[in-house]
Protein backbone atom coordinates (compact mmCIF):
# COMPACT_ATOMS: atom_id res chain seq x y z
CA UNK A 1 0.00 0.00 0.00
CA UNK A 2 2.80 2.42 0.84
CA UNK A 3 4.58 1.61 -2.42
CA UNK A 4 1.53 2.46 -4.48
CA UNK A 5 1.05 5.74 -2.60
CA UNK A 6 4.72 6.62 -3.02
CA UNK A 7 4.54 5.95 -6.77
CA UNK A 8 1.42 8.10 -7.01
CA UNK A 9 3.15 10.90 -5.14
CA UNK A 10 6.20 10.63 -7.42
CA UNK A 11 3.97 10.75 -10.51
CA UNK A 12 2.14 13.79 -9.12
CA UNK A 13 5.48 15.50 -8.45
CA UNK A 14 6.67 14.72 -12.00
CA UNK A 15 3.42 16.06 -13.47
CA UNK A 16 3.70 19.16 -11.29
CA UNK A 17 7.32 19.72 -12.43
CA UNK A 18 6.29 19.44 -16.09
CA UNK A 19 3.45 21.87 -15.55
CA UNK A 20 5.78 24.24 -13.70
CA UNK A 21 8.35 24.02 -16.52
CA UNK A 22 5.64 24.92 -19.02
CA UNK A 23 4.47 27.85 -16.90
CA UNK A 24 8.05 29.13 -16.52
CA UNK A 25 8.60 28.80 -20.26
CA UNK A 26 5.42 30.77 -20.95
CA UNK A 27 6.39 33.50 -18.48
CA UNK A 28 9.85 33.76 -20.06
CA UNK A 29 8.32 34.08 -23.52
CA UNK A 30 5.87 36.73 -22.33
CA UNK A 31 8.67 38.68 -20.63
CA UNK A 32 10.84 38.45 -23.74
CA UNK A 33 7.95 39.73 -25.88
CA UNK A 34 7.24 42.53 -23.40
CA UNK A 35 10.90 43.57 -23.29
CA UNK A 36 11.04 43.59 -27.10
CA UNK A 37 7.89 45.73 -27.22
CA UNK A 38 9.28 48.21 -24.68
CA UNK A 39 12.60 48.40 -26.55
CA UNK A 40 10.79 49.03 -29.81
CA UNK A 41 8.67 51.80 -28.26
CA UNK A 42 11.75 53.36 -26.69
CA UNK A 43 13.64 53.28 -30.01
CA UNK A 44 10.67 54.88 -31.78
CA UNK A 45 10.46 57.59 -29.11
CA UNK A 46 14.20 58.28 -29.42
CA UNK A 47 14.04 58.43 -33.22
CA UNK A 48 11.02 60.74 -33.10
CA UNK A 49 12.75 63.04 -30.61
CA UNK A 50 15.91 63.01 -32.70
CA UNK A 51 13.92 63.91 -35.82
CA UNK A 52 12.24 66.80 -33.99
CA UNK A 53 15.60 68.16 -32.87
CA UNK A 54 17.14 67.81 -36.31
CA UNK A 55 14.13 69.49 -37.96
CA UNK A 56 14.47 72.34 -35.47
CA UNK A 57 18.16 72.71 -36.30
CA UNK A 58 17.43 72.72 -40.03
CA UNK A 59 14.80 75.46 -39.56
CA UNK A 60 17.24 77.51 -37.48
CA UNK A 61 19.88 77.19 -40.18
CA UNK A 62 17.37 78.32 -42.80
CA UNK A 63 16.42 81.29 -40.63
CA UNK A 64 20.07 82.20 -40.16
CA UNK A 65 20.65 82.03 -43.90
CA UNK A 66 17.73 84.39 -44.51
CA UNK A 67 18.86 86.78 -41.78
CA UNK A 68 22.40 86.81 -43.11
CA UNK A 69 21.15 87.64 -46.59
CA UNK A 70 19.01 90.53 -45.37
CA UNK A 71 21.14 91.70 -42.46
CA UNK A 72 22.38 94.86 -44.19
CA UNK A 73 18.80 95.99 -44.82
CA UNK A 74 17.62 94.97 -41.38
CA UNK A 75 20.33 96.89 -39.55
CA UNK A 76 19.16 100.28 -40.79
CA UNK A 77 15.42 99.50 -40.64
CA UNK A 78 14.68 102.27 -38.11
CA UNK A 79 16.26 104.87 -40.37
CA UNK A 80 14.33 103.51 -43.34
CA UNK A 81 11.06 103.45 -41.38
CA UNK A 82 11.66 107.05 -40.31
CA UNK A 83 12.19 108.13 -43.93
CA UNK A 84 8.99 106.35 -44.99
CA UNK A 85 7.00 107.92 -42.19
CA UNK A 86 8.20 111.39 -43.24
CA UNK A 87 7.06 110.77 -46.80
CA UNK A 88 3.76 109.11 -45.99
CA UNK A 89 2.66 110.91 -42.83
CA UNK A 90 2.64 114.68 -43.30
CA UNK A 91 3.32 116.79 -40.22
Amino acid sequence: MLFKNTEEIIELIKAFRQELKGDISNVRKELKDEIFSVRTELKNDIFTFKDQILNGIVKLREDLTIVRGWSDRMEDHEIRIGKLEKKVLPH
